[in-house]
């Protein structure tokens, strides 16, 4: 299982390249942090045919007493069921436009979840 993130990582490293900030794993959890929102429903799409079929959670991270720039951050946990391997995709959205494309047409669960913010 483990082979298999990694493969997909470094798939996303070569197409997505120049978009990401930072691969990590945080208290067991492989997450990406992309800088440029303009690419996150591209990479969520290449995540679906990779096989994260199910959107576990959706959700916005406000950074305003913490000053990091940017302000804001939308992120995604998915979760490869044949495969059991989960993965945060975490999206920078600046605080001059806040605002980033639906992903409702690929996970139309994530249309009440967007509603948040």
């Amino acid at each position: 299982m483990r082979n298999k993130l990694l493969e997909i990582i470094n798939e996303i490293k070569s197409t997505f390249g120049e978009a990401i900030l930072e691969v990590g794993e945080f208290r067991g959890q492989t997450f990406i942090v992309i800088k440029l929102k303009e690419v996150n429903k591209e990479l969520v799409k290449f995540l679906k045919e990779k096989g994260f079929n199910h959107l576990q959670t959706l959700t916005a991270v406000d950074y305003l007493n913490l000053g990091k720039t940017p302000r804001f951050e939308v992120v995604y946990q998915f979760y490869n069921l044949s495969d059991r391997i989960g993965l945060r995709l975490r999206v920078q959205v600046p605080e001059e436009d806040p605002s980033i494309e639906s992903i409702t047409d690929l996970f139309p669960g994530a249309n009440f979840l967007e509603r948040g913010f």
